[in-house]
């Protein structure tokens, strides 16, 4: 089945969609993406995920070429066009250079192009008995602006996640230069030790996850205690629960790291688990709510 796509300004069939030989996301990963959940017709934190576009933007200096009213307007448009409530969007910014070769001068556009597919979830095992984590080898997350921004510069994390399946494992658990835990290949890590939360700081050279803010909010409301730090990988090997954050997969308990077993789900990352499905539903139905012209939810 083909699906619909917006591409600067135009609806099209996905098989249509091209991108041009000038386009320096293409020659030289210069740009952005953001990958959203939709459940239920509801696209989940649209806001959070636009702030952090906005940011990246700013990082590399370039403007986006819609508002947030104007992305999300064309980002449910896309959820009708192509009749789904559950799937995964994908918003891509580029920029695009005047000849091939031309990458000093300010960019003669900036392109946009948003998608969005079905979307299947992992099976339930991942989530009933954990997956499998290991520490990648000879490949490091970058500390600084760039490692915080979503880029389509996206060779590292791709070369962690073959390097993990290629050892048997689900996630590759990336450090960064001064050997510290970082995140996973495409997902933020949490350890719990004795009823403790920890996860390593923004400045480690993560990705700051939207899911994982998600994650901050709970447990402060539900006051867990959870705590920024930097964690070497010994930290890692002793923690009692690990769990994985992102968008696609929600809060995936780890069965085991570099092969040690590990309790999946623990109690305290089943807690996290329905909590956050909890939080989701809530945000859903304040959704629907708020379309159906009814009072917000308390």
């Amino acid at each position: 089945m083909s699906y619909k796509i917006y591409q600067n300004g135009f609806y099209l069939d996905e098989n249509r969609a091209h991108v041009s030989l000038h386009d320096r996301g293409f020659l030289l990963g210069e740009g952005l993406f953001e990958t959203l959940r939709a459940t239920q017709g509801h696209v989940l934190f649209f806001e959070e995920h636009y702030s952090r576009l906005s940011e990246s933007a700013r990082v590399l200096d370039l403007k986006l070429p819609v508002s947030s009213a104007r992305l999300k307007f064309l980002t449910y448009e896309m959820l009708h066009m192509n009749k789904l409530s559950e799937a995964v969007v994908r918003v891509f910014v580029s920029t695009e250079g005047a000849a091939l070769g031309d990458y000093d001068e300010p960019p003669k556009q900036v392109n946009l192009i948003i998608s969005c597919r079905p979307f299947q979830g992992f099976p339930p095992e991942a989530y009933q008995r954990g997956e499998d984590a290991v520490i990648v080898k000879d490949l490091y997350a970058e500390k600084g602006a760039l490692g915080s921004i979503k880029s389509l510069s996206y060779l590292n994390r791709i070369l962690a996640r073959r390097q993990a399946r290629a050892r048997g494992a689900f996630e590759g658990i990336l450090l960064n230069a001064d050997g510290q835990v970082a995140e996973g290949s495409g997902s933020n890590i949490f350890a719990a030790q004795k009823g403790i939360l920890y996860t390593p700081p923004g400045d480690q050279g993560l990705l700051p996850g939207v899911t994982r803010a998600q994650i901050f909010k709970i447990a402060e409301k539900e006051k867990i205690p959870l705590h920024e730090k930097p964690l070497s990988p010994e930290d890692l090997q002793g923690a009692e629960e690990i769990f994985l954050t992102s968008t696609l997969k929600n809060v995936m308990p780890v069965k085991s790291l570099e092969g040690r077993p590990l309790k999946a789900p623990g109690p305290l990352t089943h807690l996290m688990m329905e909590l956050y499905r909890d939080w989701v539903q809530w945000n859903v139905e304040k959704y629907l709510s708020e379309m159906a012209g009814l009072t917000e939810l308390p």
